[in-house]
């Protein structure tokens, strides 16, 4: 991650509810993460969908600007409705630095797929040493 003291670190948080069958709905999710996936190295994105049933709450971490851009896009997609933006805050750190996009889900194993090598970003005592 390159967060630094110019670009002010940001979170947005918020749910939908998934208008995709159950039988399609796992595969659907899948294709969708693997896309954000590909996105977020570049844009410096961090971040988790937690997949419950047909309830999906995201949690994105980056510049502001680009954050709030998926959630403008989900809310205008007719695969989710009632989506709702639960919080919308600058951040000292992220809360998920490792993780490019990972699935947490309640029918299987969360997806350690998002899960990558990452330098530390600013506010991690990762890599550093400490007393």
């Amino acid at each position: 991650m390159t967060d630094t003291v110019d670009t002010p670190l940001f979170r947005g948080v918020y749910r939908s509810q998934s208008t995709i069958s159950p039988e399609d709905r796992r595969a659907a999710i899948e294709a969708i993460l693997e896309n954000s996936r590909a996105k977020s190295v570049d844009r410096d994105i961090s971040g988790a969908p937690l997949v419950r049933q047909d309830y999906v709450v995201r949690t994105l971490e980056g510049e502001e600007s680009v954050v709030r851009g998926p959630y403008e896009k989900i809310a205008a997609d007719d695969r989710d409705e009632a989506v709702t933006l639960l919080k919308a805050q600058a951040v000292e750190k992220r809360a998920f630095s490792r993780w490019s996009v990972a699935r947490i889900s309640d029918n299987d194993r969360p997806s350690r797929k998002g899960l990558r090598a990452r330098p530390p970003s600013r506010g991690s005592t990762r890599g550093r040493r400490t007393r």
